[in-house]
């Protein structure tokens, strides 16, 4: 086991250069808006999408920290958080909103993106240190996270609507299908797993299913 100093952590990081990411010790985030939550992170997906990034495709600000499929238990909550507390366990979205339901604005600078990319690049957004780490700060934290069912049960199950599930879900939407259709899906990754199974949840659905490539 790797013996820490104190305010520091193990993340995974990117520094820039294609094909190459490394394990790092690097500083524990801080509450720094008081909509701020600090998550423990207890399990982190990894996503097809950092490929982009590990092979020099995107503009991407470095260094930072993977990861955008998250969850884990709140460590500490800034003085505005009013829903969750020390101790929930939550699902981190994959992405963050600047201004909620709650109609909140967070202390930022002006010109600051009104969305954030958590590990990873997204047009127009600020970029996060993402959760493949054993901390993350999460911004506007009232609305951004989700509580779960307090333990450990059915960890990788909560784990898969970060990003991936409502991926797939939202893929059979822009496809305009509805119970009793009769789908096809191309590519048998995990997304196209889990639009099979979604299809396979709408009643009366048949679905084919074809590996590419």
């Amino acid at each position: 086991m790797v013996e820490l100093k104190k305010g520091k952590m193990m993340a995974v990081r990117w520094e820039g250069t294609p094909f190459s990411v490394s394990v790092k010790e690097v500083d524990i985030p801080k509450i720094i808006d008081p909509l701020d939550a600090i998550v423990r992170i207890t399990s982190a997906a990894i996503c097809g999408s950092k490929l982009h990034t590990y092979r020099g495709r995107l503009p991407t600000k470095h260094p930072m920290t993977f990861g955008h499929e998250n969850m884990g238990i709140i460590e500490e909550v800034g003085e505005k958080v009013t829903t969750l507390k020390k101790g929930d366990r939550v699902l981190i979205g994959a992405g963050i909103g600047k201004i909620t339901d709650f109609g909140e604005i967070g202390q930022g600078l002006p010109g600051e993106p009104t969305s954030y990319g958590i590990g990873e690049y997204e047009p127009g957004a600020l970029v996060l240190d993402g959760g493949q780490a054993q901390f993350m700060r999460v911004p506007f934290a009232n609305a951004n996270l989700l509580i779960l069912p307090p333990g450990n049960k059915r960890e990788l199950d909560y784990l898969l609507p970060a990003d991936i599930r409502p991926t797939a879900w939202y893929a059979l939407e822009c496809a305009g299908q509805v119970p009793g259709d009769t789908i096809v899906v191309f590519g048998a990754g995990p997304v196209g797993l889990l639009c099979a199974y979604s299809a396979i949840l709408l009643e009366n659905c048949v679905v084919d299913l074809f590996q590419v490539g």
